[in-house]
């Protein structure tokens, strides 16, 4: 069924309140061509009213063309105001084993999972079956599809290194296609089980990953992944070093949890969406640079250097997003509506029915004082969405847009006073705009000043 107007905030993990135009849930691959079909009837009557109902009040609007937004957990995800899109929740589940799929590798198993599974809901069905590769990745938050789009990482692993291939639904021409990473496994073919199109993927482009992205573009229905029987821990992680090589899978798994339970407060009690931001990625010289000024900072060679560098000549480095917001005094700001985490800087927490728009312009203010004092510029990690459909579409229907329109006819007896009596005609709705623009503007300054504050005595 699909709703419209329906609201976001408890279907995101940061609680801000949104509404999207159009919204529906999908429960399994099957529903997904009828679902479509049910959302352009919903789209094209509603569309049809309202542009029926701007002609009857004398001014018409061209039928928009709508975007959509798969939804998962909203574990990685920042909403705020009217979201102009179709949001699709996403709730295929189901997980699938297929043994003896790869020729001459007993070892291997290959999993088909629905894209809504929670991703640690995969990771414990592995645990208890002997199914090993993702252990570093417990804890996190979130469904597989988002994690296979976002290439979800931790503890020196990520998703990647088991993503075998994935179903993609394309909305605009609406097929599915299978596509898979390049690897040099060679399909079993004589498995009677393995789905058609795995063995046809080869005719599709190849997905490719890098750090927290993919190529992937079409709403992911499920992911195929290769997990091994034979446990192989990764340990070379810092924090992860010091435990014992022949840790066991369950007790590695276990431990990270309890790290990360230490880092990262839970979003049910404290509305956050993980890390905010990502690791910065630099040359080498600039790191070299970096470290002759400070000496404690830290940084780590990139496994993946081709996926991201133009000049593949130059070793990159990783630095800790949450060691350069610590370094410039912000870890635990805190003001009566949000902050950061006293547990983990990269953490910004809602804790106060903060908006959408104040957590985006803190942000930006923490973005701003970083690049000032290293030079480096952050780049979100979480997804923002705040695109925001044009109310003045909605007129006829929506009572609360009566205010603009007596704004409107105050400035039309205004202009039409200026003219007769040879004065300046001074527009309302620019004077409001300004206002509105000034209150931000304080706002940020005002913001800015307690951040610097703060950082200063912490500093100290």
């Amino acid at each position: 069924m699909v709703h419209t107007k329906t609201s976001l905030k408890d279907k995101c993990t940061f609680k801000t309140g949104a509404t999207a135009r159009f919204y529906a849930e999908i429960n399994c691959v099957e529903e997904i061509d009828t679902l479509m079909e049910e959302i352009d009837c919903q789209i094209s009557e509603t569309i049809d009213e309202i542009q029926y109902g701007s002609k009857a009040l004398g001014f018409d609007f061209p039928k928009p063309k709508l975007k959509y937004y798969f939804l998962g957990e909203g574990s990685n995800t920042l909403f705020h105001g009217n979201i102009d899109e179709v949001v699709i929740k996403n709730q295929i589940k189901g997980i699938k084993v297929f043994e003896n799929a790869f020729e001459n590798k007993p070892e291997l198993v290959l999993l088909r999972v629905g894209s809504g599974e929670l991703f640690e809901d995969l990771l414990s069905f592995c645990l208890e079956n002997g199914y090993y590769g993702l252990e570093n990745l417990s804890g996190v938050p979130g469904t597989v599809g988002a994690a296979a789009v976002g290439n979800i990482g931790a503890y020196g692993v990520e998703q990647a290194d088991c993503f075998f291939g994935a179903s993609e639904y394309n909305v605009k021409d609406r097929k599915t296609i299978y596509r898979k990473k390049k690897n040099k496994l060679s399909i079993s073919k004589n498995h009677i089980e393995l789905p058609e199109e795995i063995l046809t993927a080869n005719l599709n482009p190849e997905v490719v990953f890098s750090y927290r992205h993919s190529n992937i573009d079409g709403f992911v229905l499920s992911v195929d992944y290769v997990f091994s029987k034979t446990p192989k821990p990764i340990l070379n992680y810092r924090g992860l070093d010091t435990l014992p090589k022949d840790i066991s899978p369950k007790e590695l798994a276990e431990e990270i949890i309890r790290i990360r339970d230490k880092k990262i407060e839970n979003y049910k009690d404290f509305p956050n969406a993980g890390s905010f931001f990502q690791n910065p990625i630099v040359p080498e010289s600039t790191f070299t640079i970096l470290k002759s000024k400070f000496p404690d900072l830290h940084g780590f060679k990139l496994d993946n250097q081709a996926d991201l560098s133009d000049n593949e000549q130059e070793t990159l480095m990783k630095l800790s997003a949450a060691q350069l917001i610590e370094m410039v005094g912000l870890k635990g700001y805190r003001n009566e509506k949000y902050g950061i985490s006293k547990l983990h800087s990269l953490i910004i927490i809602n804790y106060n029915d903060a908006t959408g728009e104040e957590l985006l312009m803190f942000s930006k203010v923490i973005k701003n004082m970083v690049n000032k004092y290293f030079s480096i510029t952050l780049h979100e990690e979480v997804r923002l969405h705040f695109e925001t459909w044009n109310l003045e579409i909605d007129k006829y229907q929506d009572e609360s847009n009566k205010y603009q329109q007596e704004v409107d006819e105050i400035d039309e007896i205004n202009n039409i006073e200026a003219m007769l009596e040879g004065k300046e005609f001074v527009s309302l709705k620019e004077v409001l705009e300004k206002e509105e623009e000034y209150k931000v503007q304080t706002m940020k300054d005002e913001l800015e000043i307690s951040m610097y504050n703060y950082a200063q005595k912490k500093l100290l």
